[in-house]
């Protein structure tokens, strides 16, 4: 059957320490632009099987950031902070691996 992963990094460098970041193949600056198109993301299959609005989906009411944060952790992205630069240094998947990320 379907199968999801997920790409999740935790770190201690930001401006405020202990921050997960949640990866979805989304370069930084497409995420911090609303530029979200599933097709180019890691849970496309996901997308594509759910009745959810993407962009609630990566940082909105049906993300799995918003489900971490209630659990108590600093995470981005997630409805409070949809995009990585205001409060954590956050980056994506994209933005580790690709030469041209924003």
């Amino acid at each position: 059957g379907p199968a999801i992963h997920f790409d999740i990094h935790g770190y201690t460098r930001h401006n405020v320490d202990n921050w997960l970041e949640l990866g979805y193949n989304i370069r930084k600056s497409d995420l911090n632009a609303g530029v979200l198109d599933p097709e180019l993301s890691s849970i496309k299959a996901l997308a594509s099987r759910s009745d959810k609005q993407f962009p609630s989906m990566v940082h909105g009411e049906d993300s799995l950031g918003k489900l971490v944060m209630e659990e108590g952790y600093r995470v981005s992205p997630h409805p409070s902070t949809p995009d990585p630069t205001r409060e954590s240094r956050a980056g994506t998947t994209e933005e580790a691996t690709s030469p041209d990320s924003g």
